[in-house]
């Protein structure tokens, strides 16, 4: 089987996780993504053959600045001629990317497509050489990131390509069961739900944020994902403007705020109390999420798949035993009250998000300590990997026919 991504895999670990899963259950995966490089390349990584198909130079790739999530001063021209360009370049480099693709892949008899340009792509392999089709819908793809700002009727092209695509896929895959229900009504499919759960949590082998970063002595109140606005890095900076001393926001990860968040590292109101550090590969992210006080995912209201979503790193957090300051949203609430692992914010309020970190580092060493040792064995029995490996591995046989 295939599985299809517009993106790096790299740094995809439900695409990553998937693979393995898959591979354990014994199918032989590929994975056709994109590369960055501007170079074609094969690689392997987890135990899957991985071909990345570069699409040459573009300023208009997945994570790339775009003028429907950033200020138009960043873009050449007025506020429509950029994002006029920037369509058209987005357009023709995902044209360009899905034709390599098509004419690079080998035969399969599934094709497991990863959001809806992985979907899209996987459709036209399907349609050149058969097998069948499986929909991974890691989000709603029209409710986020730029597609969520694109004028009506580019939102409508998109929903009536991910409508027709998803009624046409075997098995449809997605992330929560508020997602699974919105699906359900948009187009009328009955996606399985496999959580953005973490393997099999291991302790810190190592404490990077006081070897690495020199926090010796310090509470860490962690952010690690997506550098992009809408999840609530902006009001996390502010938290650490008021920090009492001892304790610090490290920001961890790559995207269009890194160069700016850096910036405001070094500026005197936050020299000591914020700090920003590149992604990290992902085999050494438990490290760094595991040697955290805190985990924050202040998601603001800013689309629905924002309300809606559980991110992976919220499920990194709390089976690292790590306690979570969370948007008081009805999925992410829910979850963390199902191992009474943090505290619901406002996000939208810095204020709300300082206090719920505050309720937090507010005891003692030892009694944290024991806190996060239930934490984790509490979250790792209810969200375990290997029962969300099972319904994936379960769809893809059934896709099959069994």
């Amino acid at each position: 089987m295939t599985m299809i991504v517009y993106g790096d895999v790299e740094h995809d670990s439900r695409v990553r996780r998937a693979a393995t899963a898959l591979i354990a259950a014994g199918f032989g995966v590929s994975i056709g993504c994109l590369s960055r490089s501007g170079n074609d390349d094969v690689t392997e990584l987890d135990g899957a053959r991985v071909i990345h198909v570069a699409v040459g130079k573009s300023r208009t790739l997945p994570g790339d600045q775009s003028p429907f999530r950033s200020p138009s001063r960043a873009f050449p021209g007025t506020a429509l001629v950029s994002k006029v360009r920037w369509l058209a370049g987005y357009g023709l480099a995902l044209r360009a990317w899905r034709s390599r693709l098509v004419e690079r892949m080998a035969p399969a008899d599934l094709w497991l497509g990863h959001d809806l340009f992985g979907l899209w792509a996987a459709a036209a392999l399907q349609a050149r050489s058969g097998g069948r089709l499986v929909y991974d819908s890691h989000e709603l793809f029209l409710d986020a990131g730029s597609a969520a700002r694109l004028p009506g009727p580019g939102r409508a092209m998109l929903a009536r390509m991910e409508g027709r695509l998803a009624r046409r896929a075997d098995a449809v895959v997605t992330v929560n069961g508020s997602i699974a229900d919105e699906l359900r009504a948009r187009y009328g499919v009955d996606p399985v739900v496999v959580l953005n759960v973490p393997g099999t949590w291991r302790p810190p082998a190592t404490d990077p944020f006081r070897s690495i970063l020199g926090l010796n002595g310090k509470s860490v109140i962690l952010y690690h994902g997506a550098l992009s606005p809408g999840r609530g890095i902006e009001q996390l900076v502010e938290v650490a403007e008021t920090l009492p001393p001892g304790r610090v926001v490290v920001v961890l990860g790559d995207g269009p705020m890194f160069d700016e968040l850096v910036a405001r590292s070094r500026t005197p109101e936050l020299a000591g109390r914020l700090q920003v550090h590149p992604a990290v590969p992902i085999d050494a992210l438990p490290d760094w999420v595991g040697s955290a006080d805190v985990g924050v995912v202040a998601f603001q209201a800013t689309t629905r798949n924002n309300v809606l979503g559980t991110p992976n790193k919220l499920f990194d957090y709390l089976v690292a035993g790590v306690p979570v300051v969370v948007s008081d949203f009805p999925e992410m609430r829910t979850i963390v009250g199902q191992v009474d692992g943090g505290q619901t914010c406002d996000p939208a309020d810095p204020q709300s998000i300082a206090g719920a970190i505050d309720r937090i580092l507010s005891t003692t060493l030892e009694d944290r300590r024991i806190e996060r040792q239930r934490l984790a064995r509490d979250a790792g029995a209810r969200f375990a990997w290997s029962i969300q490996a099972a319904r994936l591995v379960d769809a893809v046989r059934g896709a099959l026919g069994g």
